[in-house]
């Protein structure tokens, strides 16, 4: 690596994320929702010195490149640990990271995946802060293999700051890493409320949604509700299942971050017509579903979920008022699909509180502020 890096005439950045990959187009366009990019543009929109770097598949022939993948991938397959640093490695980016006063790394993939670089950029460039945003990290860690509690401690000594998106997940920590208390951090999800509004039109809305496509949603749960309640409409939105799985009574839309075949605004208006969301999760401290639970929210669209140690909105929303929440059985989820289908009421009442909520709680120029304060301080 070439020893002038740093201060090479370069570019200075006070913040630079590191995305997974998929996130470059949406960063680009000014139309794009801001959800997913944690406050990004909002420190451009202040002056300050913002940049990013995503993973991207790497084609280059270099030899010591090639041979770290290979080092990557026996640990992707023998210790199941998402090691994609070679996805990352290239002199422009290596050269943005040594001329950044702080790294913003922004969920546990690419965690792992800059571990090494980490060490390195670390070593080269001491004054470094790195923030690495939290969901999941803690999640199953007393089942950890010995080599993925290797890393997994090493991360939290590495990284200097934690953002839990959970709370679950950010108590949980605090208790199970209590010597690393002034590391961690709770800020909840922030999603751009002014993209995702409904339409107001009197148009009528009878169909039941989903999206997702992390690992910790119940996709079995979902193909079991279609299946055994035909009578209703579902939109389905993810890439973890095939369209000839589903009945004529489901609409299925492939759709991923690295190949989005449907656009924000067509998925805004896949919401925009429905009536009721379904987020079935297992037992995970994961806050898996918050992005799509807030995004039903601020759309007026009324939500059933699961019960998880995890549920990302345990400090805000009450079950039967804001929210259902339910234990992941089939006859219970169909029961409360049923009840709500006929109960207009039901679900609007269960929509507006939930409205309020997300405005009190959730408001995006507040959360950016606890944000910045964290990485300031």
């Amino acid at each position: 690596m070439d020893k002038n890096l740093i201060n090479q005439n370069t570019k200075k950045y006070k913040y630079t994320y590191v995305f997974n990959e998929g996130r470059s187009e949406r960063l680009n366009s000014e139309k794009s929702p801001k959800d997913f990019f944690y406050f990004y543009s909002e420190l451009k929109k202040n002056n300050i010195k913002t940049g990013f770097i995503e993973l991207q598949n790497n084609s280059s022939k270099n030899i010591p490149l090639n041979l770290f993948k290979i080092f990557e991938k026996i640990f992707i397959r023998f210790f199941q640990l998402p090691f994609y640093g070679h996805k990352i490695i290239s002199n422009k980016n290596i050269k943005k990271l040594l001329n950044s006063e702080n790294i913003i790394i922004t969920n546990e993939t690419v965690g792992y995946s800059m571990y090494f670089i980490s060490k390195y950029i670390k070593f080269r460039n001491p004054k470094v802060k790195i923030v690495m945003i939290v969901m999941g990290l803690f999640d199953n860690v007393e089942n950890f293999s010995l080599v993925k509690k290797y890393f997994f401690n090493r991360i939290l000594k590495v990284y200097d700051k934690f953002i839990f998106l959970g709370n679950p997940e950010y108590k949980f920590a605090t208790k199970f890493k209590n010597n690393l208390y002034s590391k961690f951090f709770y800020l909840p999800f922030a999603i751009d409320y002014n993209f995702w509004k409904n339409s107001d039109s009197e148009k009528t809305k009878k169909n039941i949604i989903f999206v997702g496509n992390d690992l910790n949603r119940d996709y079995g749960l979902i193909k079991n509700l279609t299946t055994e309640l035909k009578e209703f409409n579902f939109i389905i939105v993810s890439n973890k299942f095939k369209d000839e799985q589903f009945d004529e009574n489901v609409k299925y839309f492939f759709s991923d971050w690295r190949n989005p075949l449907i656009s924000d605004f067509e998925l805004r208006d896949l919401f925009d017509s429905a009536c009721l969301s379904l987020i079935p999760t297992l037992n995970t401290l994961q806050p898996s579903g918050q992005s799509v639970g807030l995004q039903s929210m601020s759309m007026n669209i009324p939500i059933i979920a699961s019960v998880s140690k995890g549920f990302w909105g345990d400090e805000v929303l009450e079950n039967n008022k804001d929210i259902v929440l339910l234990k992941n059985d089939a006859q219970l989820w169909k029961n409360e699909i049923i009840e709500l289908m006929k109960n207009t009421q039901k679900r609007e009442n269960l929509s507006i509180n939930a409205y309020e909520k997300l405005k009190n709680n959730y408001k995006y120029e507040d959360l950016f502020e606890r944000f910045f304060d964290i990485l300031k301080n």
